[in-house]
């Protein structure tokens, strides 16, 4: 059984003292009611309203049906390695010239 460097303080917690993790004190003060009416007196205001939201065009293709043309890329790509196959066997075969 191998162990891991993690495993060691969970193992063997007398040996591993807790690290000292530094307290996080915030930088700003949560905002009071009194905060906010003061911000909202001074012109602040909450989120613009949401974008109206926009549909993508009816999209047309140049020419004939999406079905057709991913039927016609398939084909291709599954007839591509026949053809290659029997391009390099055709090579291999071919009988040499003579000059």
């Amino acid at each position: 059984m191998m162990i891991c460097n993690a495993d060691f303080d969970e193992l063997f917690p007398d040996l591993f003292p807790p690290e000292h993790v530094p307290a996080v004190e915030p930088i700003a003060k949560a905002p009071s009611a009194e905060c906010i009416a003061h911000w909202e007196d001074d012109g602040g205001g909450h989120l613009p309203p949401a974008l109206p939201v926009r549909f993508a065009p009816v999209r047309h293709p140049a020419f004939g049906y999406d079905i057709e043309r991913m039927v016609m890329a398939g084909a291709i790509a599954a007839t591509a390695p026949v053809v290659a196959t029997y391009a390099a066997a055709g090579a291999m075969l071919w009988p040499a010239i003579p000059d």
